[in-house]
């Protein structure tokens, strides 16, 4: 990862988030940029650290408030929640969102079902720069579009990563991790606008970029992960095993089983109709990759990184292998990754399940 700013002396900034003086700290921070908040000092910690370590939790969520990163390391290998005792601060550094793991399905499903259009279409956009290199050359280019296609977002987090991201790839992988209207709107445009990949350059540079960028390939993962979703009794009663589905968006999953319930459960509903059949069912679904670059392990990017967060690419083609109705309202899908044929555009059947 490119070098964060560090300094050889100590800042009158870091001694006062240090010694939790919270009125020099309010006084300080407005007129700070976030390079500055996030300056390692010469102890080898950033203000953040010291917060959490000597548990000044107002301070913390100052910082946080403000857009320190969460996931920079001291001398001592540590993230700031790391370096927390308190547990009112470890709470601090949870996501706040319910739906970044769980599709509460108030604005897209998760799923399309598989048909000859969307398989074709899966292979155009996985591959449709297959084996080219995202080099220097390139790579100032393709960031332009994305930088683009998320001008509007007025997290200063995501511009400071973007701007990283032209000397180091991950960094466009962690601007994704930033919980803010970036990947929001990202998906909703991938699930619900209808975009020509010959025009809209930023998606599909984005796309292109996470399934072909040749700096990922040690964060491929293969295995099983774990995701919510949220659905009518109606579109639950369409599903069977040996469907086909795919997903239009990007996917954000956890490693960790006991989590993925947590977010199935967030969108638990306990509503009736008329005749007593619940109005909508969560599910947790269990997700078994097979194929290279499908999913990326980002866990170690992440700003959260207490997720353990697996991105699964848009246009992944699944078929459900087991149905388990545990209660009235809760499911269990599991799924497993069509293997992929080959990565040639001339073969319509372009997805085979096993």
């Amino acid at each position: 990862m490119t070098s964060i700013s560090k300094s050889s002396t100590t800042s009158d900034f870091y001694c006062a988030c240090r010694s939790g003086l919270i009125d020099k700290v309010r006084e300080q921070l407005p007129n700070m940029t976030l390079e500055e908040i996030d300056r390692i000092e010469g102890n080898g910690s950033t203000a953040l650290h010291a917060a959490c370590y000597y548990g000044h939790t107002e301070i913390v969520k100052l910082l946080l408030e403000k857009g320190a990163s969460r996931s920079i390391k001291n001398a001592y290998k540590c993230l700031p929640c790391d370096e927390a005792q308190e547990d009112e601060i470890k709470r601090l550094f949870i996501r706040p969102s319910a739906t970044r793991f769980s599709n509460d399905g108030s604005v897209y499903s998760d799923w399309i079902k598989c048909n000859a259009e969307t398989e074709t279409l899966a292979s155009d956009y996985r591959f449709r720069h297959f084996g080219f290199e995202w080099n220097n050359n390139n790579i100032n280019h393709r960031l332009k579009y994305i930088k683009d296609e998320i001008s509007n977002t007025e997290n200063d987090r995501i511009k400071i990563f973007i701007k990283q991201a032209e000397k180091d790839s991950d960094y466009l992988l962690k601007a994704y991790t930033v919980e803010s209207d970036f990947y929001i709107k990202l998906n909703q445009d991938l699930a619900i606008r209808r975009f020509d990949k010959d025009t809209n350059f930023g998606i599909t540079y984005f796309i292109d970029f996470f399934y072909n960028n040749s700096d990922f390939k040690n964060l491929s993962f293969k295995g099983k992960v774990y995701r919510g979703t949220c659905m009518t009794h109606d579109d639950f009663k369409e599903l069977s095993v040996g469907v086909k589905v795919m997903n239009k968006t990007f996917m954000s999953t956890t490693k960790d089983r006991k989590l993925g319930e947590q977010f199935a459960l967030k969108h638990l509903t306990y509503r009736e109709k008329q005749l007593g059949e619940n109005v909508k069912l969560s599910a947790l679904c269990i997700y078994e990759i097979i194929n290279e670059r499908t999913g990326l392990n980002i866990e170690g990017i992440s700003e959260y990184k207490d997720e353990k967060e697996v991105l699964i690419g848009p246009l992944t083609a699944f078929i459900i292998t087991t149905i388990r109705q545990i209660a009235r309202n809760y499911a269990e899908i599991d799924l497993r990754e069509c293997k992929k044929v080959n990565c040639q555009h001339d073969d319509d059947n372009y997805f085979d399940d096993d």
